[in-house]
C-alpha cells in the first residue's frame, strides 16, 4: 500500500513526550509508535532517549553498577 505522502523527518517536542510515554509507561513497541507518528523507528528511539535524559532517568551504561 503506497501512501500519498512521505514520512516526517522529525517529531515535535510534544510528540517526543508522547512517544516516550507510550513506550516507557504504556509498553507500546517503538515500531508501532513510529507508525502512528509516521516517522522511522530511529526517530522514536532518539526521542525516548532525549526525554529520559531530560528527566534524569538515563539507564546505566553496560558494565556500570548502581551500587
Amino acid at each position: 500500500m503506497k501512501r500519498g505522502h512521505e514520512n516526517k523527518t522529525s517529531l515535535t517536542p510534544r510528540e517526543k513526550i508522547k512517544a516516550a510515554y507510550a513506550y516507557e509507561i504504556m509498553g507500546i513497541a517503538q515500531h508501532d509508535i513510529a507508525a502512528l507518528f509516521e516517522v522511522n523507528q530511529g526517530r522514536v528511539a532518539d526521542a525516548i532517549k532525549a526525554i529520559l535524559h531530560a528527566a534524569g532517568y538515563e539507564q546505566p551504561k553496560a558494565g556500570e553498577d548502581d551500587a
